[in-house]
């Protein structure tokens, strides 16, 4: 990991979390979390009242980012491997945030399916929970 990474995992990340909203002790979906780029981030935002639920398809995204979470000392993300289908098996109603970085691309869905992906988002936000778009562009120091 080099440094400007770790810098943004460990500050400027956390400060961009804290700037759109996320706060201490929420529950955090980040879907398509891939590597953990703002897994980490949001991992230390919500603390240990808190938990991070990292969702991706891809095992050995999943596997470097809880490496990472060890190396972080973070033990409140729990990995969540999905066959990439847009329907989950997440509670209804259970999550306060969702991020969705770097998903709804055309790319990625075609129109139909990212209607039904934020279907789905809205299904496992809970009361008052809503999906975060992070678009904001960022530089490491």
């Amino acid at each position: 990991m080099n440094y400007n990474e770790e810098k943004w995992m460990t500050v400027e990340g956390v400060e961009l979390l804290q700037e759109i909203g996320i706060k201490r002790g929420q529950v955090v979906l980040d879907f398509g979390c891939g590597t953990g780029y703002y897994t980490i981030p949001t991992a230390f935002v919500v603390g240990r009242s808190g938990r991070v639920y990292a969702l991706d398809k891809d095992g050995d995204a999943l596997d470097e980012l809880m490496e990472k979470a060890r190396k972080f000392g973070l033990s409140n993300i729990a990995p969540v491997k999905t066959s990439g289908e847009l329907k989950t098996n997440l509670e209804s109603n259970f999550f306060d945030v969702i991020l969705l970085y770097d998903v709804l691309h055309h790319y990625y869905f075609n129109r139909e399916e990212r209607e039904r992906l934020l279907k789905e988002i809205h299904r496992v936000s809970g009361e008052g929970g809503s999906p975060i778009s992070v678009s904001k562009t960022h530089e490491s120091n």
